[in-house]
């Protein structure tokens, strides 16, 4: 799958493209998105869905070097981080890197120490985004993978995290606020 939209006039570059990756339900979602915001506007943009089990033979390394936007699955990141074992994502991430990456419904990601956090974190950008409705789920800990994603300093850090911002949290009382406020800024 794939796609792209253009017009006549103008052109539209990225040194780098842009990644977006998220679950299965919501790739088709980003797909029309696209779609129905860019199409019809005088820039040229291109796309590539990068799922399926044919998904090495159809989107080649050049192929998916030119594409503006790449949008996939956290399965297919993990599967890919998985073959490399731990290393790099194989494929388009470990041969160049990104604008930008946006995570969706980035509260798949929680846990830091599962593949497919490890797999959304070896992934090159020069920007990160993260985007859920859902950031905690269980924990006030759940908050420290997007910070890490981010790449926020002492934030992503996760003895950081739980010693000035869970903990504290977790207790309630005066540190709390301050941990609440840390969170706010």
């Amino acid at each position: 799958m794939g796609g792209s939209c253009f017009m006549m006039q103008g052109s539209f570059s990225y040194d780098n493209g842009i990644s977006i990756v998220g679950t299965k339900s919501i790739v088709l979602q980003w797909e029309e998105e696209i779609k129905q915001l860019v199409c019809g506007i005088p820039i040229q943009l291109t796309y590539i869905v990068h799922h399926g089990n044919d998904r090495g033979r159809k989107h080649s390394l050049a192929v998916l070097g030119k594409a503006n936007i790449v949008i996939t699955t956290y399965g297919i990141i993990t599967a890919e981080y998985e073959q490399t074992q731990g290393m790099r994502l194989i494929y388009m991430y470990m041969y160049f890197a990104f604008n930008n990456s946006r995570s969706d419904e980035a509260h798949e990601i929680r846990n830091v120490r599962t593949k497919k956090a490890k797999a959304a974190f070896s992934l090159h950008a020069l920007y990160r985004w993260c985007l859920t409705g859902t950031p905690i789920q269980n924990a006030v800990l759940d908050l420290h993978s997007l910070f890490q994603f981010v790449g926020v300093e002492d934030f992503s850090d996760e003895s950081w995290f739980k010693k000035n911002i869970a903990l504290p949290i977790s207790k309630g009382g005066p540190e709390a606020l301050t941990a609440q406020w840390l969170l706010k800024v």
